[in-house]
């Protein structure tokens, strides 16, 4: 047997020379396997070993086999495998493997035969399942897609294991669990008409309960044209300081930004300095003067488009900003109080204002009361303006506005502020401090003693007038 080279046809024809093999028998008594069928999960690496408890063997020989390949018998290995080993006593024999893997998964059978002959066998069958841990198969643990805002994403996480893993997927940014569908060989996550918001990082996760999760990232890179927001100057006054003008850009892929006066391109200079903080983009002037009065823009170019935002330097005073705080109705009249900023001294100021009333969910509204106001003599950038409106009609809703001039010409209005006189109010007595109750005898106000004298007196004076008529005199 030894001379024979097909591993095969060797094991079938030892397995029937085994079962051939004359023995003397005790014909009366048969063998009985009392083992049961198994079913054994094992993970990779470890050893599998396999139970054959035997009544009544005899001088009968049990089979190890997988297959139609003979592994050993109960007390010889057989394979070539090294891994492969036997133990046992009179009645119980094992079959063990060392360091399984893949390979190793399939059924494994211990066999004896009952009477002379290899047709009349008893056997009984163990599975094996080798268990492997999860794992994402979508090659990097951190993968790249990049798409135009507008196109649809599909976010594939392929895994493997078994038992099948559950895959479930959160966005790493903000912690929010996605719902992921079955797709070929794992998950996915559709996300259709992709906006800028839809960026970030995405995790799938694999798992089942063989080892530890895996995971995988996807980044999402969603690109769209530059956006810019463009801010008010702020600066000192004029000749005394930095004039600082600011542009928020925002774009995918990053932009480049560049700065104009008029149509002239700005570069760093000892009068100008450009600088740049994240999406802040900041031109500054060091000679903030009437001389630097102009238009400024800031444009903002990538592979989808270009913005531009323009920035207005002038020397007109801020927008006025009513401080709701200090604003206040006086009885009939109301006292408005304003803040503006400017840089020289406000020469005069605009208020209007008027009475509107509410009908049928629409306002309709009086003509405006144009009302001229001049400015302080005393020079402060952030100027205080209070104006007491009178002759105000009762119960009734006003709006106002109010702009600024100085030396460089008028803001703009101010946003719209609205205000509600007092209502008619009719007292009856007890609010007006009189009390008609004869409580409080023994305390009370001035009013209510008084009120409590007369209440007595006057029943005496009308008995003294009835006298006076009927008795004879």
């Amino acid at each position: 047997m030894m001379g024979v080279t097909n591993h095969h046809h060797a094991s079938v024809f030892l397995l029937l020379a085994i079962a051939d093999v004359p023995v003397a028998m005790n014909l009366a008594v048969e063998p009985q396997i009392k083992t049961q069928p198994s079913n054994i999960n094992l993970q990779s690496g470890e050893t599998a070993e396999f139970q054959c408890h035997v009544q009544d063997l005899g001088d009968r020989h049990i089979v190890w086999r997988r297959g139609y390949d003979v592994l050993a018998t109960e007390r010889m290995v057989l394979s070539p495998d090294p891994r492969i080993s036997v133990a046992g006593d009179s009645n119980i024999f094992s079959l063990s493997i060392r360091q399984i893997n893949q390979q190793d998964k399939g059924e494994y059978v211990c066999q004896i035969s009952t009477t002379s002959g290899s047709s009349n066998l008893i056997s009984v069958q163990h599975v094996l399942d080798i268990l492997v841990p999860a794992k994402v198969e979508n090659g990097p643990e951190t993968a790249y897609l990049t798409l135009k805002e507008g196109e649809d994403a599909l976010l594939e996480c392929k895994v493997s294991g078994n038992p099948a893993p559950s895959v479930h997927w959160t966005r790493k940014d903000s912690k929010s669990v996605l719902h992921g569908t079955p797709c070929a060989g794992g998950s996915c996550v559709h996300i259709t008409n992709v906006q800028r918001q839809d960026a970030g990082m995405y995790m799938c996760t694999a798992n089942n309960e063989v080892g530890s999760p895996h995971s995988a990232t996807i980044v999402l890179t969603v690109q769209y044209p530059p956006q810019i927001k463009a801010t008010e100057q702020q600066g000192q006054n004029f000749g005394q300081g930095l004039l600082r003008l600011e542009c928020n850009i925002d774009g995918e892929p990053k932009p480049s930004v560049t700065w104009f006066s008029n149509s002239r391109k700005l570069n760093t200079s000892p009068a100008i300095k450009i600088q740049e903080s994240g999406n802040k983009h900041t031109l500054l002037l060091r000679d903030s003067s009437p001389s630097t009065f102009g238009n400024y823009s800031c444009v903002a170019k990538n592979i989808l488009g270009e913005s531009r935002a323009f920035i207005e330097v002038h020397g007109r005073p801020s927008t006025a900003i009513f401080s709701t705080k200090d604003c206040k109705l006086m009885g009939s009249e109301y006292l408005l109080v304003w803040e503006v900023i400017s840089e020289s001294r406000i020469l005069e100021y605009r208020l209007l204002y008027r009475n509107i009333k509410k009908d049928n969910s629409k306002y309709e509204g009086e003509d405006w009361t144009n009302v001229i106001i001049p400015g302080s003599e005393i020079q402060n950038n952030n100027q205080k303006m209070s104006w007491r409106l009178e002759k105000l009609k009762r119960d009734s809703e006003y709006e106002c506005i109010v702009q600024s001039r100085n030396q460089y010409g008028w803001s703009g209005p101010s946003r719209m502020f609205t205000f509600n006189t007092a209502a008619n109010v009719v007292k009856d007595a007890e609010t007006q401090g009189l009390s008609w109750s004869l409580e409080g005898r023994s305390g009370g106000s001035a009013n209510n003693q008084v009120v409590y004298f007369w209440t007595l007196l006057y029943p005496c004076c009308t008995l003294l007038h009835l006298l006076y008529t009927f008795v004879p005199r």
